[in-house]
């Protein structure tokens, strides 16, 4: 399936999105500025890593995740790096999280500025 990143209602495509402010660059291509605050970014498809000053929602995130936000994500291959709290389901490297994290197998180690709970499938 190809990626696709939807950000407050516009869609693009790559494999690498880096989002800061607002700036937003794929594949390391500056693509778009958008003129005001980053609303909702939403991530469907693979995607090898994904960095962001917004929360995030992701769907198939083979790579890592940096968030200057909250993460909420399907499955990851890498690790989540964020801010806020983390939801999501198995990943495969370590969950940093400010706030709380609530997923189900973490292969790697979890920190958390608040709670963690783990789902049993």
């Amino acid at each position: 399936m190809a990626m696709t990143v939807r950000i407050n209602g516009k869609t693009y495509a790559g494999s690498s999105v880096s989002i800061n402010g607002s700036t937003i660059t794929i594949d390391g291509k500056v693509i778009d500025r958008t003129d005001g605050v980053i609303v909702r970014v939403i991530i469907e498809g693979n995607l090898d890593h994904l960095d962001s000053t917004a929360s995030v929602e992701a769907r198939g995130v083979t790579g890592s995740i940096t968030a200057d936000g909250s993460v909420s994500a399907a499955d990851v291959g890498g690790s989540i790096d964020a801010v806020g709290s983390v939801s999501c389901f198995n990943v495969d490297g370590n969950v940093t999280a400010g706030g709380s994290v609530n997923c189900g197998k973490v292969k790697g180690c979890v920190e958390a500025g608040g709670s963690v709970t783990q789902r049993r499938w």
